[in-house]
């Protein structure tokens, strides 16, 4: 089956659709505060923990991971350690654990959404906090997380800064097809997959997601079956960590705009959080050669030139291997990273690349097994209610694993479900 690249050469910018946010508060006593401390919100007896990871110096620009916590599971708000050291310190990352003390998340859900909300708002005010990060939730904590999703997702905003969600054997009963593009990891173990029909639940949600691949949607989708129980491994944060990676390059925004308020540089500055980082480095570098520009912009400007240089590396580099560990991907993050290198000294040699590997036919065949899976995602579980892939639905699943390469997120996705269910 031929495979439409029409895309790769319309080369879509995908819009981030702004809204007017609400009055952001002033920043806290707790304003630049270091390691991890408890912050009580003014809803409820709702509270929550801050991470401020070791590699912070006050300079360096943050996004934020937040986390809703299981049934009861207020006790281990305080420990990060689950993503401290994958997300908060590899990705630069502020970690918020939300605290509901009275641990039921089907009680006043909208008001814990409303608490998460005023922890977003204000360790935003209190630290140098860009428009990127994840999301995400354990059990019970998907209730305030799916009904977040539903009331803020539309857009990526100040109350919607996240560019990845994770459901670790989440009670997530909202769609997640509704929301602006990133990416998706769900985990799920068979040891749980009866417990509040968690495995229905996990096989619902990236079937919706799968579904959703058809006309445009995001493949980006990690779906981790394992023989757990109802607990979070490292190997599932591990999972989610790694499909994080890929978003945040394409949606993720990288500046503090107000460490670039001079009007010469602010435009530049937003230009490049839009996602056209190379249009930003030419309009810079026309600035930067002004032989009357004031010394202390052009210093400013040229630390400005580092950080969009080192961005258009990353995008380079990531279209570099893209098309070889994931045909699938590369056919949906492909034209958006080669929008942001548009003018690029690159962008030519990668876009013929990348446009000559997606017509072979090992790729032809990977992306026609990825449409067959995402076809038959819920039917290989018998609707849900099977934990692992239903007899008559092996030798499909056992046709496709050769085409899906083990680098790319489909590859790995059926790898779990067929050894799981072993």
């Amino acid at each position: 089956m031929r495979i439409l690249l029409l895309a790769l050469f319309l080369l879509p910018l995908i819009a981030v659709e702004r809204i007017a946010p609400p009055t952001a508060p002033q920043p806290s006593k707790n304003q630049g505060r270091a390691g991890t401390y408890q912050v009580p919100t003014t809803i409820g007896a709702y509270n929550y923990y801050v991470c401020v990871p070791a590699s912070s110096d006050g300079t360096t620009p943050f996004g934020l991971h937040l986390f809703f916590h299981g049934q009861n599971g207020q006790g281990g708000a305080k420990h990060f350690g689950g993503w401290q050291k994958l997300f908060l310190e590899s990705h630069r990352l502020i970690g918020i654990n939300m605290e509901y003390t009275d641990g039921d998340n089907g009680k006043d859900t909208e008001g814990k959404v409303k608490a998460a909300q005023e922890a977003i708002a204000q360790v935003t005010a209190d630290y140098k906090i860009v428009q990127r990060g994840a999301v995400a939730s354990f059990s019970g904590g998907g209730l305030p997380h799916g009904l977040m999703t539903e009331q803020f997702a539309k857009t990526r905003s100040a109350q919607w800064p996240f560019c990845h969600s994770t459901l670790y054997s989440s009670n997530f009963f909202r769609d997640p097809t509704s929301a602006v593009p990133m990416s998706w990891c769900i985990t799920i173990g068979t040891e749980e997959w009866a417990l509040a029909d968690l495995g229905r639940t996990a096989v619902t949600r990236a079937g919706e997601l799968y579904q959703a691949t058809v006309k445009g949607g995001t493949p980006d989708i990690r779906f981790v079956m394992t023989r757990k129980g109802h607990t979070i491994p490292g190997e599932d944060v591990s999972a989610s960590e790694k499909t994080f990676a890929l978003s945040d390059l394409a949606f993720g925004a990288f500046l503090y705009a107000p460490d670039f308020a001079e009007k010469e540089l602010r435009t530049i500055v937003e230009q490049a959080n839009r996602q056209q980082p190379s249009a930003a480095g030419v309009a810079l570098a026309k600035l930067l050669a002004k032989p009357t520009l004031d010394a202390a912009v052009k210093t400013k400007g040229e630390a400005l030139q580092t950080q969009i240089t080192k961005r258009l590396d990353h995008i380079a580099a990531a279209l570099a291997t893209l098309p070889t560990e994931d045909p699938v991907l590369a056919t949906y993050y492909g034209p958006v990273l080669l929008a942001q290198l548009k003018g690029d000294a690159r962008e030519k040699d990668l876009k013929t690349t990348l446009v000559g590997a997606l017509k072979t036919k090992e790729a032809q065949a990977t992306l026609a097994a990825h449409a067959e899976l995402a076809k038959h995602w819920i039917a290989l579980f018998g609707g849900g209610s099977n934990q692992g892939i239903v007899p008559d639905k092996r030798a499909l699943a056992d046709s496709l694993a050769p085409h899906l390469p083990a680098t790319s997120r489909a590859g790995a996705n059926l790898a779990d479900i067929i050894a799981a269910g072993k």
